[in-house]
């Protein structure tokens, strides 16, 4: 039988990263928060109360140590009832 193995697809290693979030949505100017949770060189993945859709620009918003403010979603799934998970990719 063969065994299942699990293809990485990320160019770069992830490592975990914890911090507060605020960032607006395309071009709006309302304010939502959220967590990061880990990040790497091309992207992070964060944590959010508001819905979050792929291919949507988001705008960080505070002093988060990337390298860009304006990035985009690759993905987005609601992860349990009013709560979302995104992974976002940098410019």
């Amino acid at each position: 039988m063969a065994e299942y193995q699990r293809t990485e697809r990320r160019r770069h290693t992830r490592t975990r990263y914890l911090q507060n979030l605020d960032f607006c949505l395309g071009t709006g100017d309302d304010i939502f928060g959220g967590v990061t949770m880990d990040i790497s060189d091309s992207g992070m993945c964060i944590y959010a109360l508001h819905d979050i859709s792929e291919g949507q620009t988001l705008t960080i918003r505070n002093a988060v140590s990337i390298p860009s403010r304006v990035e985009t979603v690759i993905w987005a799934k609601e992860y349990s009832e009013g709560f979302y998970k995104a992974g976002i990719m940098f410019k």
